[in-house]
């Protein structure tokens, strides 16, 4: 029972900033990724973007950029965590506008405070056993002294805008709220003085694929390239949106270095990994020897009960660990040691089948853009019949949907979709 206790306790917890103790810990690499994109932004000064079907993972994948990226102690580097918040209630250009550069004066406000967070973070990290907080630990030194001097280069210049403008009573405060301060002169103040510095700000910009529609991102872009263009950047970007960028269809986004799709964990395997890590943090709260605990996070989750939560998910790993925290709810409510298909919740778990040859040309298509079976027959090559077939096969087995009617209707790839394409690759 404190078995199913510890480990529950870690398994939904998101991870939305760098500096979280445990990021280093929770996060697991999938496929090399974070490193790759790491690469282009820091060293090679890019912006890039992430996108892919909601609960994929977009956000901790940005901090795992971020993370990668910072372990470089010979740069000065600065993460600005910008979430714009409200950018799904955003009704013009001017109001995307405003909530975007006020996201990023806060989060450069909050960067001027990340020196003083350090001890406090390590505090916490050491109050785990030993084999926990020794990686933890290493890490945050190894990251933390460069942000430090970077940290306090930007409470200059947080200092130097609020002289500037005469500012002398609630200081920061009145720099976000004060509706006679344009945020965005604020904020190429404050960027122009770290540069000055040597300080290169890094922005994580966050919430952007929550913006009501495609048109009014792409116009947002297209209004403000110029303070995107020389500055370092990882940018959410929407799933529909995100596929226009990585084909070249919008170019005034041709300065990013690339547009990448995130697949997400696609196998018991992949999942194993992420889950796993989260079961191993908890656990170690009541279990110190390291080994015992390993085995402790594999006889919690039998082999079957993981397949079942992946199969009904996949590729959401956002709903894949949610369902993982409510069977464990459920076993510890029965008493028991270790989780069984009985605590998942009912559902069809019928596992995603395999494509067949012809299904998953018809879904790499989709995967790129939606089609009219007009079109789908143009780009296979195949014949009516042919595609017919296929696509009724697909619909019916929830792995493509379809918007419009008659001569109208437009087939789009699912998230179970998504799966049995990856699946295949």
């Amino acid at each position: 029972m404190y078995a199913l206790l510890a480990a529950q306790k870690h398994v939904t917890t998101w991870l939305l900033r760098f500096d979280d103790e445990f990021f280093g810990l929770l996060y697991r690499d999938i496929n090399g990724t974070p490193k790759e994109l790491a690469m282009q932004v820091f060293e090679h000064g890019r912006s890039v973007s992430i996108y892919g079907v909601r609960g994929i993972g977009k956000t901790t994948l940005m901090q795992a950029v971020l993370w990668y990226g910072l372990q470089n102690p010979s740069r000065k580097f600065l993460p600005v965590i910008v979430e714009v918040v409200g950018a799904n209630s955003v009704l013009n250009q001017s109001e995307l506008a405003d909530k975007f550069y006020r996201a990023v004066l806060s989060g450069l406000i909050s960067a001027g405070s990340l020196e003083n967070k350090h001890s406090k973070i390590k505090s916490a990290v050491i109050s785990h056993v030993p084999w926990i907080a020794a990686s933890a630990v290493a890490a945050l030194g190894l990251i933390f002294p460069p942000v430090a001097v970077s940290s306090r280069a930007t409470q200059r210049a947080l200092g130097a805008l609020l002289d500037k403008l005469g500012i002398k009573e609630d200081g920061e405060s009145s720099l976000l709220i004060n509706k006679n301060i344009e945020p965005k002169i604020a904020v190429d103040f404050i960027v122009d003085k770290l540069t000055g510095s040597d300080v290169h700000p890094v922005f994580v910009i966050d919430e952007l694929d929550k913006v009501p529609n495609d048109t009014m991102l792409s116009e947002f872009f297209n209004g403000n390239q110029g303070w995107f263009q020389g500055k370092r950047s990882i940018i959410s970007l929407s799933h529909t949106f995100g596929q226009s960028v990585e084909k070249k269809i919008i170019e005034s986004l041709g300065r990013f270095s690339q547009a990448q799709k995130i697949e997400g964990p696609t196998t018991t395997d992949q999942f194993k990994n992420v889950l796993y890590a989260r079961l191993l943090l908890g656990v170690s709260n009541i279990e110190p020897n390291e080994s015992r605990a390993i085995q402790t996070v594999q006889s919690i989750f039998p082999d079957e009960v993981v397949e079942a939560i992946v199969n009904r998910y996949v590729p959401n790993l956002h709903l894949m660990l949610e369902h993982s925290y409510r069977a464990i709810q459920r076993a510890r409510e029965r008493k028991g040691r270790q989780l069984t298909l009985d605590d998942l919740e009912k559902f069809e778990s019928a596992k995603i089948r395999e494509p067949t040859e012809i299904e998953l040309i018809i879904l790499d298509i989709l995967s790129r853009n939606t089609s009219s079976p007009k079109e789908l027959i143009a780009k296979t090559g195949k014949n009516r019949g042919t595609i017919t077939k296929g696509i009724k096969s697909l619909y019916s087995d929830d792995l493509i949907e379809k918007t419009g009617t008659g001569k109208n209707v437009k087939y789009s790839i699912t998230q179970k979709g998504e799966a049995a394409r990856a699946r295949e690759k």
